[in-house]
């Protein structure tokens, strides 16, 4: 592969981590309302929709997926070309693209953000849970009614 459609592909991989970074960033810490710090008033008070944690650990599995493949490929460049000299009158070696590292990274930084976004998402509607039970108790009658 040439260096300068190792570059393209490159560039070409960062700019699509980043945008999968921007697109699926944190539905969990967006969408998430944890309880009031108050007991809760009404049941709709916070969420304990459990989709956007759903989707934010796999969106950051696929990310850590990403980064693995692509941390190896820089890897793997890295040790294939490190050997390598251009041929030119001005002899030195072939530099290995920083593309691939770059893009490892932002998906690195994807997955973190996406998991650390489930765990937020995850921790709200537990929270959530607990506070709806404790409101279901305080709004029901005493057992057994009286004769």
């Amino acid at each position: 592969m040439s260096t300068d459609t190792r570059t393209r592909v490159a560039h070409a991989l960062v700019m699509a981590m980043a945008l999968l970074a921007m697109a699926t960033s944190g539905c969990s810490a967006m969408l998430s309302r944890p309880p009031p710090a108050l007991p809760l008033a009404t049941a709709g008070e916070c969420s304990r929709a459990r989709a956007p944690e759903i989707v934010d650990a796999v969106a950051g599995g696929v990310a850590g997926g990403f980064a693995a493949a692509l941390l190896g490929a820089a890897l793997f460049d890295y040790e294939t070309s490190k050997d390598e000299v251009q041929s030119s009158w001005n002899v030195h070696r072939v530099q290995p693209s920083p593309g691939l590292l770059v893009a490892g990274g932002l998906a690195t930084a994807s997955m973190v953000g996406l998991l650390t976004s489930a765990k937020y998402g995850h921790d709200s509607t537990r929270a959530c849970d607990a506070a709806r039970a404790e409101l279901r108790l305080r709004a029901a009658p005493p057992w057994p009614p009286r004769p």
